[in-house]
């Protein structure tokens, strides 16, 4: 005989009550006080009687009935031997999945990692399949299902805490949705082998990590998780917390106003401090590093310490002088019980200066030239300054200063040489040996007499000129303008190519032969070119023409809002291609096309200190560049035999300060089931569970006891009844 639900037996325990009942001793009734018996001591009756059992027929009756109540609430039933119970049990498959980015560096956190570990992998049962995985910006496999499936329990087990006690998080950002989608195509793989054999798992992921919110889980919504596989989590908190925990990193380094004419370049940083943090007093510092001796790099000093404020659970950014912002170094955090996330590397480029060259015989001090607005409308950046130079006809000391000494170099410091002068026979001749180098020539032709003497190097040929008081039109208009073309490239966007209201009252009218490569840009609404391009087929120069003057009583183009962006369109952006003041880890750090094995790579900052690197970390496929890779935060140099040294600052992704925690309803939104699946003991009792109660519904003996119980209860009721007379006949005798 067995039991289904055996708790109900606990009402079993009401037979006391009929005892109770029996027993219970009761104060005689209809009592009289009487005043003469104030002083005596109240002696009740002695009463035998009721203190005795008088029909243990009665009592048995009603506890039995008691118990048959109690023995039919607990359903019970008789096993059937026959039919054995058969083991459809099946065994876990468990990808134990642990975060090692960057993150879990945090103070009290990789311990407490090493310890649920082990744990987890005592809490699981012999049959279960075991395997483990890493991941941060990859997905890396230390223990394999295929591995663990040919080896004990116990050997598993043992390898597993053997790995995460070896393992120690990296420094690079964690993909957590590329980690989750390549184990589950590992576990469906691998089931599907088994499955053709005849045998099945339940598939589990149990994901351990300090749940901090990536920024890439909404990718999770474009794959389709199967619902056989069940994620687990198991957040990861340091047993004693940090008492303070804050962030460092460059904001950004933009370029202020300063009394001179060179830029000044202002770094901000951002300091972010967690809500949970018990401090809100830190200071920044600045330590330089020294570069290598070949290099031009500048250190700057040292200042004091910055003091600043930042609340648990703010953010705030501080400007910084601006010795800190150009140099090798970084910027220190202080004040923090948690040293992550303290230190910044930076390696701000130097300040390039950078020529136009202007060939002219007019100044640039005076507003009625057309220099004074090139001047007030050329690009500046942070990290280079662009000047212009003016020589007149009688100077020619510019050739000098454009001529590369390696033959065949191009020339970095000159982005371009606008003429607007008769050339001598010497500049000429360095001006054919600059285009060569693949330098950019700017014909500035509003004057027809110079227009005819520059003919031959520009290949057109000169119609004449036009201005407002010859012809019976008041002004031209830009009418047809190619927006492809780079020099009218940022107008492309509606809204910004109208240039309909700017007028022009002079311009010098031009033929092009068939046999030259020319492209125009933009033409005036009388079919005369405005601004064209002579490209060369035998090298990597070019030659860009204007028809017109931009000065004011001439034009209306340098005083409307088209002139300063087309300037910078045409002169080059002077910051493109520097260095960016930091990189992030895993980002890949270009390095020049030319590459051979005499690259040499050494970290000058950083745990890495001192380690020098080959060619092995350099990669390259294809026709893309080639580019360095890192795995530790620093700052690194890179250098070839002739080559000038190129620096690089290496720091932690953001979004690895994050102070978010991802939450169990962010899973369920993309579709991933959360639980456990149960293990094969937990199935057994399910199944044995499932099959008394398929025994117990067939048998159903709880309706013959409750049937028992009324007949012994109408019983009950005669034998009390019959006693009942018969006391009440013995009273009246």
């Amino acid at each position: 005989m067995s039991v289904l639900f055996w708790l109900f037996g606990l009402g079993a325990l009401a037979i006391a009550f009929p005892f109770l009942f029996h027993l219970i001793r009761r104060q005689p009734q209809g009592q009289m006080e009487f005043s003469s018996l104030m002083f005596l001591r109240p002696t009740p009756p002695r009463i035998s009687r009721r203190s005795r059992i008088d029909n243990w027929l009665l009592l048995l009756l009603r506890c039995l009935v008691l118990v048959l109540i109690a023995f039919a609430f607990m359903r019970p039933f008789l096993p059937d031997n026959a039919s054995l119970l058969q083991d459809n049990t099946v065994a876990r498959r468990v990808a134990i999945l642990v975060d090692t980015s960057a993150s879990m560096r945090r103070v009290g956190v990789w311990p407490e990692v090493q310890s649920k570990i082990d744990s987890l992998v005592d809490s699981f049962e012999p049959q279960d399949q075991l395997a483990l995985f890493h991941f941060d910006q990859q997905t890396h496999t230390l223990v394999d299902f295929d591995a663990a499936s040919n080896r004990e329990r116990a050997d598993t087990a043992a390898d597993i805490k053997q790995s995460i006690q070896s393992l120690t998080p990296s420094w690079m950002a964690g993909n957590l949705s590329a980690a989750l989608t390549s184990v589950v195509n590992q576990l469906l793989q691998i089931n599907d082998v088994e499955m053709d054999q005849a045998g099945v798992s339940q598939l589990q992921i149990v994901l351990v990590s300090d749940m901090q919110e990536p920024a890439d889980l909404q990718t999770l919504q474009m794959f389709q998780w199967p619902e056989a596989v069940k994620l687990e989590l198991l957040p990861i908190e340091p047993a004693q917390p940090a008492t303070s925990d804050a962030r460092v990193s460059l904001v950004a380094a933009s370029s202020e106003p300063s009394d001179t004419d060179t830029p000044s370049e202002t770094a901000r940083l951002r300091v972010s401090n967690v809500r949970r943090s018990q401090e809100a007093g830190f200071e920044i510092s600045w330590t330089g590093i020294e570069p290598r001796p070949d290099s031009d790099y500048e250190q700057p000093v040292s200042p004091a310490r910055l003091p600043l404020q930042v609340p648990p659970g703010t953010v705030q950014t501080v400007e910084i002088p601006e010795d800190f912002s150009r140099g090798l170094g970084s910027f220190q955090l202080s004040g923090d019980s948690d040293l992550f996330g303290n230190q910044f590397y930076a390696a701000t480029p130097q300040l390039r200066k950078l020529r136009l060259i202007a060939l002219s015989n007019q100044g640039m001090d005076n507003p009625s030239t057309s220099l004074f607005y090139l001047k007030h409308a050329l690009p500046q950046s942070a990290n280079s300054q662009l000047e212009l130079n003016v020589y007149a006809a009688d100077q020619s000391e510019w050739i000098a200063t454009i001529q590369s000494e390696t033959p065949g170099e191009n020339v970095t410091d000159c982005v371009a040489i606008l003429i607007e002068r008769p050339l001598e026979e010497r500049e000429n001749e360095a001006i054919q040996t600059y285009l060569q180098q693949g330098g950019r020539l700017i014909l500035k032709l509003d004057d027809a007499e110079t227009a005819e003497q520059l003919q031959e190097l520009g290949g057109y040929k000169v119609a004449g000129s036009w201005a407002a008081e010859d012809e019976k039109v008041d002004y031209l208009l830009l009418g047809d303008l190619d927006f492809r073309h780079w020099t009218l490239a940022p107008f492309q966007q509606l809204g910004f190519n109208d240039f309909t209201r700017i007028h022009f009252w002079q311009a010098t009218a031009i033929e092009f032969p068939e046999d030259q490569q020319i492209q125009i840009a933009a033409k005036f609404d009388n079919n005369l070119p405005a601004i064209w391009e002579k490209t060369y087929a035998d090298h990597t120069g070019s030659i860009v023409g204007i028809t017109f003057d931009w000065q004011p009583e001439r034009s209306q183009f340098a005083l409307s809002s088209k002139f300063v962006p087309w300037v910078g369109q045409l002169v080059g952006d002077p910051s493109a291609g520097q260095t960016p003041v930091s990189y992030w880890l895993g980002q890949p750090l270009p390095l020049p096309s030319t590459m051979d094995e005499n690259w040499k790579v050494e970290a000058l900052a950083g745990e890495t200190t001192g380690l020098e690197m080959g060619a092995a970390q350099l990669h390259q496929s294809g026709d893309d560049p080639p580019w360095l890779s890192v795995s530790r935060p620093g700052i690194y140099s890179a250098k070839q035999d002739e080559q000038p040294i190129q620096y690089f600052a290496v720091n932690v992704h953001p979004d690895e300060f994050s102070d978010h925690l991802i939450l169990d309803q962010q899973f369920e939104t993309v579709g991933i089931p959360l639980g456990r699946h149960p293990s094969e003991s937990e199935q057994l009792q399910q199944e044995r569970l499932k099959k008394d109660v398929e025994l117990e519904e067939g048998q159903k003996l709880w309706k013959y006891l409750v049937a028992a119980s009324l007949f012994l209860l109408i019983a009950e009721m005669g034998i009390a009844g019959k006693t009942a007379r018969r006391i009440q006949e013995s009273s009246a005798t």
